[in-house]
């Protein structure tokens, strides 16, 4: 996938979007045209003065350039999807363009862009979360993340109880706080949902776990049995989501 200049540079940061800007005006840098052969790291990292490491730099824009070309999207998504997938990569590799305030405000405009931009979001908003749990969007983000418009789960699992049961619960509480405040199910949440991501993390116990979802009697409310069993949050599940987040942005390392 050939990349323009400006383009990349839109994804790295506003700090080296305002610098390349600035370089192009006082020092006449010739820019690629957007029809370009993809954009050398040497050229990016010199122009820009980012304090990530070239090979690095390089590695992660071919990853994100070779994710987008395996999505098969439609061309007026190659940008967001680029966009997203150089800002996972770089969260993953734990190695930001800038540090401090600089990567505070990338963060907050990583959150702007997911909760503005539906090709990204699905409409679905971590604020909502911090709204209607009371708690802050640092400690949401700790907990929830968003992937493809997809409301995740993204705790380490070494932060759940030690037992399939207790982890459970954990997870079942975060599940249906989120899907709840998002709106994805303003109603119910079918335990389908929960068992789900139990999975997902190692402790789903099928042969008891009706009976541990059904231990949250004060933090949820039931309906349905067996497979077709539903839950929604009560007043002391949400206070119960609270204190579980924070519990988990609490002991992040």
């Amino acid at each position: 996938m050939a990349l323009d200049v400006r383009l990349l540079a839109r994804t790295i940061c506003a700090k080296a979007w305002s610098n390349f800007e600035r370089a192009i005006v006082d020092q006449h840098l010739p820019v690629p045209a957007a029809s370009c052969a993809p954009i050398s790291s040497a050229f990016v990292v010199g122009s820009f003065g980012t304090s990530m490491d070239a090979d690095r730099l390089a590695e992660i824009l071919k990853q994100a350039a070779a994710a987008v070309n395996k999505a098969d999207l439609p061309p007026e998504l190659h940008a967001p999807a680029f966009e997203k997938a150089v800002d996972l990569l770089g969260d993953l590799s734990g190695q930001g363009l800038d540090s401090g305030a600089d990567q505070k405000d990338r963060e907050t405009s990583r959150r702007e862009r997911n909760d503005q931009d539906p090709d990204l979001s699905n409409g679905i908003s971590l604020e909502a979360i911090a709204t209607k749990t009371e708690a802050s969007i640092e400690d949401v983000e700790e907990a929830y993340g968003l992937d493809s418009g997809e409301l995740k789960i993204i705790i380490p699992g070494s932060k759940l109880a030690k037992t399939d049961a207790g982890g459970s619960r954990q997870l079942a509480i975060l599940v249906v706080a989120g899907r709840a405040a998002t709106g994805l199910d303003p109603e119910w949440t079918a335990s389908e949902e929960i068992r789900e991501v139990c999975r997902d993390f190692g402790v789903f116990d099928s042969a008891n776990f009706s009976s541990t979802i059904k231990a949250l009697s004060d933090e949820f409310r039931f309906t349905g049995t067996k497979q077709g069993l539903k839950v929604r949050m009560t007043r002391k599940g949400w206070e119960a989501a609270r204190d579980l987040i924070a519990e988990i942005a609490g002991g992040a390392s």
